[in-house]
């Protein structure tokens, strides 16, 4: 650093870890995975969402401001950056467009460290290779407006584990088990997904979903794990994704979490009840606003569990833990209320809602209420 102000040197730096898992308009793509953590002056966003909804741009450039101040003469002054850390789970376009788009072009964000998924055998080629296109955009993004940034990549199986510690919290990032692009692999997805035979389907979003990372948050005592969109399409199978990450990280996982992201958004089609059921959460992330979704199948399967399951929609979810273990969550897309007044400036508490109301209130009360307004200082 030159002496160069940063704006997180403005945090509020009062022990509370917030989560926040930014809600995406309604009417746009359905699912959108981006979350961002922020630990006294310490910031993590994992992925980072869909292009044309700004949301997770929108919620940095707000956590900027509230750092800093409205008033201060730095809010205006791009030489004070907020600085960052990036998490991929994978590459697809419904967690990382928006990064592409905006995030990683904006003047007043900085890049400390990107940390990428393994490199792939999936071929090139491959019909909607994802992974391919955005692992050299973001490089070609990154040596154009973010050149400092350091590109960690990651490494298969429990040998690849990243473990970090900061200020009482610690961060596991959990590579995949094996990489899935192999052709042992893709036959095996081949043989999951349709039978052994794929017709005009693309096999490359399966590979690409599987080789997701996740990533455990510890810190109070609570254990919160984002788990990209692992696949678990057969529940009656124990080898695909799901299980084999499951397995692989068990000691790790330590059999309970709780606050856990369904893999895959948990769209209707993914059979991940059981895996979810044994972690023991007390509160499930469901990040699509489509309208049927793999918690009635959870419900059905376990009508007598307390997890509360909380489907992401137009208004962002929020949880709070305390140094000493106390967790609440909130509905609440208001970044400075998380500094101001949270509890006053029209944040719904949900903490103390049964488990069926909790999911009715994010899922349907708040699905019309909001329209997005046009990013400030959107970059170009």
């Amino acid at each position: 650093m030159d002496g160069t102000k940063t704006a997180n040197e403005f945090a509020r730096k009062d022990g509370m870890l917030r989560v926040r898992c930014v809600g995406h308009a309604v009417g746009r793509h359905p699912k959108s995975d981006a979350f961002i953590i922020t630990l006294n002056d310490r910031v993590w966003l994992i992925d980072g969402g869909m292009r044309g909804n700004y949301d997770a741009y929108e919620r940095l450039l707000d956590l900027r401001e509230a750092w800093i101040g409205k008033k201060s003469r730095e809010v205006d002054d791009e030489t004070c950056k907020l600085h960052i850390t990036c998490l991929i789970s994978h590459f697809h376009v419904d967690h990382v467009q928006e990064l592409v788009s905006h995030i990683l072009k904006s003047p007043y964000i900085a890049v400390d460290e990107i940390v990428f998924p393994p490199e792939t055998a999936l071929r090139p080629e491959a019909s909607r290779n994802e992974d391919y296109y955005y692992r050299n955009v973001i490089r070609e993004t990154l040596a154009e407006y973010q050149p400092d940034t350091k590109v960690s990549v990651l490494h298969y199986g429990l040998s690849g584990v990243v473990h970090t510690e900061y200020d009482g919290l610690t961060l596991d990032i959990l590579p995949p088990d094996s990489d899935w692009g192999t052709d042992e692999k893709l036959d095996l997805l081949t043989e999951i997904h349709f039978g052994g035979n794929a017709g005009g389907h693309s096999i490359s979003i399966k590979s690409i979903n599987s080789n997701s990372v996740w990533h455990l948050f510890r810190f109070g005592g609570k254990r919160l794990l984002f788990t990209g969109d692992s696949n678990k399409n057969d529940a009656e199978r124990s080898d695909e994704s799901v299980d084999l990450m499951a397995a692989e990280y068990s000691d790790i996982l330590g059999g309970h979490i709780d606050v856990l992201k369904w893999p895959h958004h948990g769209c209707v089609r993914n059979a991940a009840a059981g895996f979810m059921h044994s972690m023991t959460p007390e509160y499930i992330v469901i990040t699509t606003a489509e309208l049927e979704t793999a918690s009635a199948e959870y419900t059905e399967r376990y009508p007598d569990d307390e997890a509360k399951l909380m489907r992401l929609a137009s208004e962002d979810i929020v949880f709070y833990v305390t140094a000493d273990g106390n967790l609440t969550v909130r509905c609440c897309s208001d970044v400075f209320a998380d500094f101001e007044n949270g509890e006053e400036a029209g944040c719904i508490c949900l903490s103390s809602l049964r488990p069926a109301l909790a999911t009715w209130a994010v899922a349907t009360a708040f699905m019309p209420m909001r329209c997005p307004a046009a990013p400030r200082r959107r970059a170009e």
